[in-house]
């Protein structure tokens, strides 16, 4: 019954789960050409954008109960720009899945060497400088927009490594770790407690 907005919905397959399962309306946004045709062909009742998922963001007055932004976060080079669009847009629930990262107890923000891939076939990927946020420094930086969460799994894989639950080793000097993650954003009131909040806060009226 929840309107879905999915940015980068590559070829559409959350929005066939999301009209099997009874959302209101569906909104797929995707910027590679191959994708885009192949999430129009597929869905032929659902509304599929072709843009750039941050210009779209900037330039829409609308807002969804649901935003879901599943495999791109690492993808955007701004990552502060990119969640307080979010903020704008979704008035129920955000849902992000991404890559971890090495954390040790810190949330940690990196900066990479990564890889989104640009056809069907996965074969011919983009290579470029990557923004990964560790799942704390996420839920930190989504807690100062009033945000709560709730960490999901999808089902168990039997076979292989499962990227959510395994923990492996990126490179030997570092910790093993698991490699992605997914979290249930909801609204709540949290209270701020960056500096910069602090700093205003406490200079109002001079």
């Amino acid at each position: 019954g929840s309107t879905v907005l999915d940015l980068g919905c590559a070829t559409g397959s959350a929005g066939y789960w999301c009209g099997m399962n009874g959302c209101k309306s569906y909104t797929g946004v995707e910027l590679q050409d191959n994708y885009y045709q192949t999430a129009k062909r597929l869905l032929p009742d659902a509304e599929i954008i072709q843009s750039d998922v941050i210009q779209f963001l900037k330039t829409t007055d609308r807002t969804w109960e649901v935003v879901i932004a599943a495999g791109i976060m690492h993808g955007i080079f701004n990552p502060f720009e990119f969640i307080s669009l979010l903020n704008k847009v979704s008035t129920d629930y955000i849902i992000i899945e991404s890559n971890e990262t090495v954390e040790n107890d810190i949330p940690t923000i990196h900066f990479r060497r990564a890889n989104m891939v640009n056809d069907e076939n996965m074969e011919t990927p983009y290579h470029g400088y990557a923004t990964y946020i560790g799942s704390e420094a996420l839920k930190f930086i989504m807690n100062e927009y009033g945000w709560g969460w709730r960490r999901i799994y999808p089902a168990e894989l039997s076979v292989g490594i499962d990227p959510y639950r395994t923990k492996t080793k990126f490179h030997d000097s570092l910790p093993e770790h698991v490699h992605r993650y997914i979290y249930i954003f909801n609204r709540k009131q949290t209270k701020k407690n960056h500096l910069e909040h602090l700093v205003r806060q406490d200079n109002v009226g001079i």
